[in-house]
């Protein structure tokens, strides 16, 4: 299976807001230059002052350059004895432009072997094939690493099998959206902070419109990443504590959350079905995100910086995803990541600038979209918080 790698995704998010898997797409635009935020550096492993200077290669794709100079030049300016040197993923990979990706399948391998630096989806065959460096050293010799620092679950997605594979810089959240107008035309309440899947049940049914035989509009767009949904319900496909990892598709709680999903379409009748492409088709944009753009959508989930697009299309609301534990949250996310490659031969520099990069937040996009920090620090350093409509900040924050 072919995986975007993250930094790919972040450029993405920016260019096109997508996901991780392209669920919706926006107008693109060009990215303003990202302002560094100049947090002071931790205290390095190694003295700050080498006695010449080190190149570091940091792989990122070319869309994303413009976010990373302004970090550069400030880290050059408080590092005199390190360089980066930017190693353009593009060229790496022979990618396309955008909109005609064809990843490799050994797109890890070759950034690693490529830079010292790599935003990647750190995944746990990349850690197995040997391909980036355990950072818990560089964690545990650090007296101002504070791992509370990091968001809820942000730091522990790439922490397994005792090592610490990356560091968390972008925290992005998946949250149900909602058509007030929808709701308000139906005489529907709307959804609340606490709610459950029943209570998404009980509104799709009431929201669901037909003219005939046909659905003018849905009461739920489940967008194109099912198992997101059941994962909500029912944890992890798979399990990881087992050796090998096992999948957990028999398993009753699984089962249960798939056969709930599957109703919604076929016994509940609230919910479109998507027919997959074809092998060798291209789609521009999905048959979900079609149908959110054309107000065919009572209530539908999207990734949080599609927030500030949606709300310039209609009048939208935005809530946690439904939990039938209220004390058990479960929204899915990303975590953008910086990984160190194992085969660098510049670790102690490497790694002053990955974690010098971890506490910075990236700022400045058009279109007023921003981009969460996975650190607390970053994120309220940045003024993320700042004016952020009280509605979509008490869903982040939830």
């Amino acid at each position: 299976m072919r995986r975007l790698v993250l930094g790919m995704l972040i450029g993405f998010m920016m260019l096109a807001a997508c996901g991780p898997a392209a669920e919706d797409e926006a107008p693109s635009s060009p990215i303003a230059d990202a302002a560094p935020s100049r947090v002071p550096s931790a205290v390095p492993t190694e003295p700050a002052i080498q006695e010449e200077q080190v190149t570091v290669r940091f792989a990122l794709s070319d869309w994303n350059l413009p976010l990373y100079e302004g970090f550069i030049e400030a880290f050059e300016e408080d590092n005199p004895d390190i360089r980066i040197e930017v190693v353009s993923a593009n060229e790496v990979l022979e990618l396309g432009p955008i909109g005609q990706l064809d990843v490799p399948d050994d797109a890890d391998q070759r950034l690693v072997a490529a830079a010292d630096v790599v935003e990647i989806g750190v995944g746990r065959d990349t850690v197995r094939d040997g391909l980036v460096r355990d950072l818990s050293p560089y964690l545990d010799s650090d007296a101002n690493f504070q791992p509370d620092d990091y968001y809820v679950d942000a730091l522990q997605a790439y922490q397994w099998d005792g090592g610490t594979w990356a560091l968390p810089s972008l925290l992005n959240l998946r949250l149900m959206f909602f058509d007030k107008d929808a709701f308000d035309a139906a005489g529907v309440a709307y959804p609340e902070e606490v709610w459950s899947w029943d209570d998404l049940l009980v509104k799709a049914k009431a929201l669901t419109e037909r003219e005939g035989d046909n659905v003018t509009r849905w009461g739920f767009v489940p967008g194109d990443l099912a198992y997101r949904l059941i994962e909500s319900r029912a944890g992890q496909l798979a399990d990881y504590e087992a050796d090998p990892p096992a999948p957990r598709f028999d398993d009753p709680d699984v089962v249960e959350a798939v056969r709930w999903y599957t109703d919604l379409h076929l016994r509940d009748q609230v919910m479109p079905y998507f027919e997959p492409p074809e092998e060798g088709e291209e789609r521009l944009i999905s048959d979900a995100a079609a149908l959110i753009d054309n107000g065919q959508a009572a209530m539908w989930p999207d990734t949080d910086v599609l927030w500030w697009v949606r709300t310039q299309q209609g009048n939208i609301g935005v809530v946690p995803f439904p939990s039938d534990t209220p004390d058990w949250p479960a929204n899915p996310g990303t975590v953008g990541s910086l990984a160190m490659s194992a085969g660098t031969t510049q670790p102690e520099a490497s790694w002053r600038w990955l974690e010098y990069l971890s506490r910075q937040s990236i700022t400045g996009m058009q279109l007023g979209m921003r981009i969460m920090s996975a650190r607390r620090s970053a994120a309220e350093t940045s003024g993320f918080w700042d004016g952020l409509d009280e509605e979509f900040e008490g869903a982040l924050r939830y």
